[in-house]
């Protein structure tokens, strides 16, 4: 959806703001994870970084640095110039995000301002209730931009999927035009510390750098690259990704970056920390099994502390001036994440390999190769190293008859557009693989159907977690590859056929906020045994962000118990529950009580074990109640632990999920509960 300038008298941002940078809001940023490259620096006079504005999109369509006698421009051309398919939405400072309200999604761009002050250095878009203010001014010889999100509506939207267009002229037209005026863009997405280092292909100075300020980039884009475009001749426009925003009415958020030049990687890291940066290094990024990695973080006295996580596992740190580091033994082979923590709530991430041996791994590599990979028949490619079909055990040539192929890491990308739905991000792909993680808690559901279908499609798979399971920030949801190098077009359009218009996952926030319990029996309520279901359920609800604000104790008293529910429900509780009185004894009362609240039952037992005695029911505006039955008391995992995630993200049970808990709901009873790690609850 394009801006409609006729509909932009609505004013945005009504409060004053300022242009002045003399003071650095929150800073933050680090390095980490990537080898730059090594590159040539030469003396260069100042490297101020100067930049035109599109008078009529707002965006930066050329930047340049003083004294490069190249005068090259960072940017790609976005008036079709260059690339005819290239045009002016994907300007630098333009971008996109997914409006999310009322659980309606919708995409929508800003590509067309509202206004634009000051040369450029002022532009507002309105998107919807969305207003968008970037601001540009300089600090010596750095660019800084700031880009403010606000909510100028009168009810809460989620923005997810929010990238800024950054693109970077990073294409291969030709070897003369690539050694003088292109560059590689290297891009670290490193959560609050982040940074691109764009070197020019040639090697020498200046070169241009791109740091975080203020806010978190969690990925990137490619845009405008496929095989009827780009292919790889070009890396398409890239997009920075921001983490999802949550408004309410007023509200903002403030993200923002510098860009600089430099004359090469050591120049350029210490630019990093003169911008109140930090530095995070491994001694290397690939290790035998055994080996010892030193991972070090280097920032001033901004980093006072530091916690450092191996696959969640907290690792101890040492000081060492104002740096950093830990020693880690490399036990497990494959991928090694280290998660970093400093400053006041700042993160970012490096990615480690482990192999088990690097001379067997060349010496089978290799091996390979010579058997299978060298073109042995050809006259024209004799002795040639080609592309190796593993699926086919063959050679794949590119003239094959009737071939269409598409590339893994595509394919895998595409598998991703048909999964990923808000509340996650993708992984990097690699190798034709690509996970989806959890951006919030929440409850995760699977489409099971479709995901039938869509596997049922040849070379291409997706393996996901269980349908209806708890997931906290971080984890892993989902996993999707293209099992051949090369994949038939046809095979990604009837996965797509399948698949549908809308995302076969998605994650759903906790909701519910408050809960009123009642505790019913008279020995409890006499005082003659001591309440031991309260606390129970009471650490159980806080698992899912639900305090329990209300709490009453009744005796054996149908109309006692169902006062006390018409007390919860006029206080205003999101939840209502009822433990003991559950069994089929004449003197347990709560399923009578809850029935004669006015509640709509949905079911007076479950196909659960333990946990068969189960009452559920709801109000007319949805408040769900439940009466747990005794197990919940003493047993680690029962049918609550099943059906309150769901309730907590707000999502309404009806009979027929009870009724399919059958499959899956006996718990056997093990001597070490490992609960949710088990088959029990788990459909097929």
């Amino acid at each position: 959806m394009d801006l409609d300038l006729s509909k932009r008298s609505k004013p945005c941002f009504k409060k004053n703001r300022t242009m002045s940078m003399g003071k650095v809001k929150n800073p933050f940023l680090k390095v980490c994870g990537i080898g730059l490259l090594t590159v040539i620096c030469i003396s260069v006079k100042a490297q101020k970084v100067n930049f035109t504005v599109n008078s009529k999109t707002g965006a930066i369509q050329s930047m340049n640095i003083d004294n490069d006698k190249q005068n090259m421009n960072w940017l790609i051309a976005t008036d079709g110039s260059q690339y005819p398919w290239i045009k002016e939405n994907y300007g630098w400072g333009l971008g996109y995000f997914t409006e999310v309200r009322r659980n309606q999604k919708n995409k929508l761009f800003w590509n067309l301002p509202a206004s634009i002050k000051q040369d450029g250095r002022e532009v507002t878009y309105r998107v919807g209730d969305i207003c968008i203010l970037v601001e540009r001014s300089m600090r010596g010889e750095d660019l800084i931009e700031e880009y403010t999100f606000q909510n100028d509506g009168t009810e809460e939207i989620l923005l997810s999927d929010i990238g800024i267009y950054t693109p970077f002229n990073d294409n291969y037209p030709g070897a003369q035009a690539c050694i003088n005026m292109r560059a590689n863009a290297h891009i670290w997405e490193g959560d609050n510390a982040a940074y691109v280092n764009a070197t020019r292909m040639g090697g020498y100075a200046p070169h241009l750098g791109l740091v975080l300020r203020e806010g978190e980039i969690k990925s990137y884009e490619i845009s405008e690259r496929d095989r009827n475009k780009g292919n790889s001749h070009t890396r398409g426009i890239i997009s920075l990704n921001l983490p999802d925003m949550k408004l309410m009415p007023g509200d903002e958020q403030v993200f923002s970056w510098y860009i600089f030049s430099h004359k090469g990687g050591d120049d350029f890291r210490q630019k990093l920390l003169e911008r109140e940066s930090v530095w995070v290094s491994c001694n290397k990024y690939v290790f035998e099994k055994g080996e010892t990695a030193l991972v070090k973080i280097s920032g001033g006295q901004m980093v006072k502390d530091c916690i450092l996580k191996k696959n969640d596992v907290t690792i101890p740190m040492k000081k060492q001036g104002t740096a950093w580091y830990a020693e880690v033994v490399m036990d497990q082979l494959g991928e090694v994440r280290f998660d970093i923590l400093y400053g006041a709530g700042k993160k970012t991430h490096a990615n480690c390999l482990v192999i088990s041996n690097v001379n067997d791994l060349i010496k089978k590599r290799v091996e390979f190769i010579v058997a299978n990979q060298q073109m042995k028949s050809s006259n024209t490619r004799r002795d040639a190293y080609m592309v190796y079909d593993n699926e086919g055990d063959s050679i794949y040539l590119n003239d094959t008859p009737n071939c269409n192929p598409v590339d893994r890491d595509e394919g895998a990308e595409r598998l991703r557009r048909i999964t990923q739905n808000e509340n996650m991000h993708p992984s990097v792909v690699k190798e034709g693989k690509i996970e989806l993680l959890a951006d919030v808690d929440g409850l995760f559901q699977v489409d099971v159907e479709r995901l039938y279908d869509v596997n049922s499609v040849d070379e291409i798979m997706i393996a996901t977690r269980h349908t209806n399971t708890a997931v906290k920030k971080g984890d892993k949801l989902a996993g999707m590859r293209v099992i051949p190098l090369i994949i038939d077009e046809k095979r990604l359009e009837e996965a797509e056929k399948k698949a549908g218009p809308e995302p076969l996952l998605k994650v759903t926030p906790w909701k519910l906020k408050t809960a009123g319990v009642i505790t019913t029996g008279s020995e409890v309520y006499k005082g003659l045994i001591k309440d031991q279901f309260t606390p129970i359920v009471e650490k159980k609800l806080e698992t899912f962000g639900i305090q329990m604000t209300k709490h009453v104790l009744c005796n054996d008293d149908t109309k006692m118990i169902t006062d006390a529910i018409a007390e919860m429900k006029e206080a205003g509780v999101d939840l209502i529950i009822c433990t003991g009185g559950m069994s089929v004894d004449p003197d347990d009362k709560t399923p009578g009580a809850i029935k004669a609240s006015g509640a709509e039952i949905v079911t007076y037992g479950a196909p659960t074990l333990p946990g068969a005695m189960l009452c559920l029911a709801y109000f007319e505006d949805d408040t769900p109640i439940v009466g747990l039955p005794g197990c919940v008391m003493y047993a680690k995992a029962t049918v609550f632990d099943l059906i309150l995630p769901k309730m907590a993200a707000g999502i309404k049970i009806e009979r027929r999920d009870i009724i399919r808990m059958g499959h899956g709901g006996l718990c056997l009873g093990c001597k070490e509960c490992h609960y949710p790690v088990c088959p029990f609850g788990k459909e097929a």
